[in-house]
């Protein structure tokens, strides 16, 4: 630990290779050396922190890579504030510029999310998610829905339960409301409302009927905006739209008769 930290120390630029060596070893000692290095985990944790924002895009592809293999670490001792930290920092990434680095901070977020899924930490996660999407528009907007969407995927059923829903849907509801029909921020939150309804199941029930009314609406625009030529008209929503009620119908099964009506 002394020699890693002696090299993360080196924060100009020209020190930048002794970080990427120090990132490497913590990345390589991640699993073998866990019993001796757990007391060091807070401390390295902060490392990490600090890391996900190095000006070098190796160094924070590395970074998100090392972050993954300390996930479980991160979700049974992490407190609070430095686990926030920490799926900021990844959000951040998943929004670099470079597309490795995006690549390595989503799998980095997917791994945590899966490890978190039956924890507390699942409620940062939801919570730093909503933060962030309601920071951004059109490319970063899809971004973070796409790690939205993913890490509904991969929790699956696991997210059915009523403190992580109410964290997740009223806030992208409203999002979804104050948008204009023909704005293209509602196609990602679409996408958001799909991979939800398909996790949740029946849980998402109680969210239905909004949802529901909403796709209706959006398409019953595009349909009339279709029959003048001088309205905006884009396929995708109505292709968007019926994606999600078909998901909706199969995720709430009979009950889907009461929207219906």
């Amino acid at each position: 630990m002394p020699l890693i930290k002696d090299k993360l120390a080196q924060t100009d630029d020209d020190g930048w290779k002794d970080r990427e060596v120090a990132v490497l070893c913590l990345n390589t000692i991640a699993e073998g050396c866990m019993t001796g290095l757990y007391s060091h985990t807070p401390e390295i944790f902060h490392m990490l922190i600090l890391l996900l924002d190095d000006k070098f895009p190796l160094v924070r592809r590395i970074t998100c890579q090392t972050i993954s293999r300390y996930s479980k670490f991160i979700v049974q001792s992490c407190d609070h504030e430095q686990f926030a930290k920490i799926i900021v920092g990844l959000l951040r990434r998943i929004l670099d510029t470079n597309k490795k680095v995006q690549e390595a901070a989503r799998s980095a977020f997917m791994t945590i999310g899966k490890d978190a899924a039956e924890s507390n930490g699942m409620e940062i996660i939801l919570e730093q998610l909503i933060l962030e999407l309601g920071k951004h528009q059109m490319r970063d907007l899809w971004l973070i829905s796409e790690a939205l969407c993913s890490l509904a995927n991969v929790v699956g059923a696991k997210l059915n339960k009523a403190e992580h829903l109410h964290i997740v849907v009223p806030p992208l509801i409203e999002k979804w409301q104050q948008l204009q029909k023909s704005n293209k921020d509602i196609l990602p939150l679409l996408e958001c409302f799909t991979s939800i309804a398909q996790a949740a199941g029946s849980g998402f029930f109680q969210f239905a009927e909004p949802v529901f009314q909403n796709s209706l609406d959006l398409i019953k625009f595009q349909q009339l905006a279709n029959a003048d030529p001088a309205a905006p008209h884009d396929k995708d929503f109505i292709v968007y739209s019926l994606d999600l009620l078909l998901v909706l119908a199969e995720a709430l099964g009979a009950d889907t008769e009461s929207l219906v009506n």
